[in-house]
């Protein structure tokens, strides 16, 4: 009897350690359900945060770098984004266990701002060759999490060593890839920066960690005994 009501303190005391190795992740898809359930009770109040928060190139033209704080959790459309929030609970959570809550953080929004700046500005460059449609592509306000969600994927995906890494990556890569050669879109191009963008950042983070823990282990063996 003791045993069987222990057991649902045990269950909980995991969940407890488990969300405490996880808060970066629990609190921005708080903010990320929160924003797609109230913005699915209010497109009122969807058009009003899209017109505040979301990105343009003539928006970071003028240094409204505000807008970047809640762009990557505002999405494109009002209400529940299924695919959005498979995303965010797989990988986010997922980054932020291997690697921590600091890293999980830079890759996230760095992973979205480092995309989202970079092909506007190319927009804006293909406009200014007469590059057909490049113009009102630039001027569109764009927001979402996609980016920083597959930016994760691809720093877990580097976080691993030897072959499982190069496996994972291609992987990651390829169906980028292959979306932007079959579809195209400007965003496909985001995710694909995106995408690139964390796999530097957890390929230089796990790098520096494989290092220290390479010397920590010569270290010990030269200290160790010989037989």
């Amino acid at each position: 009897m003791n045993l069987m009501a222990n057991r649902p303190d045990r269950v909980l005391g995991r969940i407890g350690r488990a969300a405490r190795r996880v808060p970066f992740s629990l609190v921005l898809l708080s903010v990320a359900l929160g924003l797609e359930v109230a913005t699915g009770q209010s497109h009122a109040l969807h058009t009003w945060l899209r017109q505040h928060f979301a990105v343009s190139w003539p928006d970071l033209r003028n240094f409204e770098l505000h807008r970047l704080a809640l762009s990557p959790l505002l999405q494109t459309r009002p209400g529940i984004v299924g695919t959005i929030v498979w995303l965010l609970c797989v990988f986010l959570p997922w980054l932020e266990w291997r690697l921590g809550s600091r890293l999980a953080a830079a890759v996230f929004f760095l992973g979205d701002w480092l995309s989202t700046a970079p092909v506007l500005a190319a927009l804006a460059v293909a406009d200014r060759f007469g590059v057909n449609g490049a113009g009102p592509l630039a001027a569109a306000r764009d927001s979402g999490s996609s980016a920083g969600a597959l930016a994760a994927a691809a720093a877990i995906a580097a976080s691993y060593r030897g072959r499982t890494r190069l496996v994972l990556l291609l992987v990651v890569f390829a169906f980028l890839g292959l979306r932007l050669a079959l579809v195209g879109r400007m965003y496909d191009y985001q995710h694909l920066v995106a995408a690139g963008v964390g796999a530097a950042i957890s390929a230089v983070a796990t790098r520096g960690s494989a290092s220290s823990a390479c010397a920590t282990w010569k270290s010990g063996a030269q200290r160790a005994p010989l037989h």
